[in-house]
């Protein structure tokens, strides 16, 4: 049986809403327009107030509203949703999601057990797919849920290994 050791903390919680928010196509464009589109305007303001004007002062000036806006709004966007993502969660939903786990893999059902003695089974036909990042390994049990596996945390089992076996379990099911 192969299973992994990991632990959940607030900042993984965040993650995979994150990865889902850059996922969306509107977001992605919206994001792109505050880092690009936005300030290449200004930036064209600026080449004419500098060529045509000969304004160099305010050339400068609407240069460096050109460059805070491609750096501070996308920033500002990123806060802002991630102070709306915290505030999605109360302090008890906290303390019952975030802990230690340990994810097994059964022969029927992917096995989740929280460490404190909290025990679920997932069938393998519930499961959609599982997706791996960077930082993260995320098991899809919904389009829009997921278990979430920091790589930074697992403490026992490899994680590379533990995939590739649901992966199996979860092509025998569909």
């Amino acid at each position: 049986m192969n299973e992994i050791e990991y632990e959940l903390r607030e900042q993984d919680l965040l993650a995979f809403s994150e990865h889902q928010i850059r996922e969306t196509k509107a977001l992605r464009k919206r994001r792109q327009r505050h880092q690009s589109t936005i300030p290449a305007f200004f930036v064209v303001i600026s080449l004419f107030l500098w060529f045509y004007y000969k304004d160099m002062v305010s050339a400068a000036y609407v240069g460096v509203i050109a460059l805070s806006w491609g750096f501070l709004v996308p920033a500002y966007m990123r806060w802002t949703t991630r102070k709306q993502l915290l505030a999605m969660y109360s302090d008890e939903d906290k303390q019952r999601i975030l802990g230690r786990y340990r994810l097994s893999v059964a022969k029927d059902a992917l096995i989740e057990k929280k460490l404190d003695g909290e025990e679920s089974r997932i069938p393998w036909s519930e499961i959609l797919r599982i997706e791996l990042t960077d930082k993260y390994a995320f098991i899809f049990v919904a389009i829009d849920a997921a278990l979430i596996v920091p790589r930074a945390t697992v403490k026992a089992g490899k994680l590379r290994d533990f995939v590739r076996a649901a992966d199996e379990r979860i092509a025998a099911a569909d």
